[in-house]
């Protein structure tokens, strides 16, 4: 994050970051903090054992709630997509996501949406980091 290119050279950086609590698993918080406080940092965060009412928020609640704006980052400025983490579940609720948020705002059907995050993985812009 403090290299040139990452300061926002190439475009501002969207994250989409989850884990359980702010106290035990926010890594590079304050890094992540100061990147979005410079505004080359767009941040999502879902922190799903913190909530007030007890309720979990996830990475595919914030991807959904920012649905539009993820779409325009696939579709129109060709952004590229890491997901890290957990293969049997968060990899797996956020790709569903993915492939919802581009059934909805691409106007196409599950089979296509599937085809659209496959060409991406083919070209190198769907990268997964998971483990089970």
């Amino acid at each position: 994050m403090r290299s040139p290119i990452v300061r926002g050279q190439l475009g501002t950086m969207v994250l989409f970051f989850g884990c359980r609590r702010l106290s035990e698993d926010y890594i590079y918080g304050e890094e992540l903090e100061e990147a979005k406080r410079s505004g080359y940092l767009q941040l999502f965060i879902a922190f799903s054992r913190d909530s007030e009412d007890g309720s979990k928020v996830y990475v595919q609640d914030r991807i959904r709630e920012a649905a539009s704006d993820v779409w325009q980052l696939l579709d129109q400025k060709r952004a590229h997509v890491y997901v890290c983490g957990s293969a049997h579940t968060m990899a797996r609720d956020v790709h569903s996501c993915l492939v919802s948020v581009v059934q909805t705002h691409g106007s196409l059907s599950m089979n296509a949406a599937e085809t659209y995050l496959n060409r991406l993985r083919v070209e190198g812009r769907y990268h997964l980091d998971v483990w089970s």
